[in-house]
């Protein structure tokens, strides 16, 4: 379904921003899913922003929660903390 996809890239966005910008080492709890194409070294550059220029700007560097917000259309990150933020309980 539609939420379904959602969802799931609301889920892999934030966890390729983590391992984009804090390693693979402290992305341990992903176990094998890091052999994965969406966390090769081409997929994690695309993390860093410049896919989304219009949405991301400047706004990007540290605030991961309000760019995701911005791209599937909530009108807050309160929103991405409380129903998206799980993906990221290690």
């Amino acid at each position: 379904s539609f939420h379904s996809l959602r969802h799931a890239f609301a889920s892999l966005f934030l966890l390729r921003w983590f391992v984009a910008t804090y390693s693979r080492e402290h992305a341990s709890f992903l176990g094998q899913f890091l052999g994965t194409p969406w966390f090769s070294e081409p997929a994690l550059k695309e993390s860093d922003g410049s896919s989304f220029p219009e949405k991301a700007g400047r706004d990007w560097p540290g605030r991961p929660l309000l760019i995701l917000a911005r791209i599937i259309g909530h009108s807050n990150p309160e929103i991405i903390v409380n129903v998206y933020i799980h993906t990221m309980d290690w």
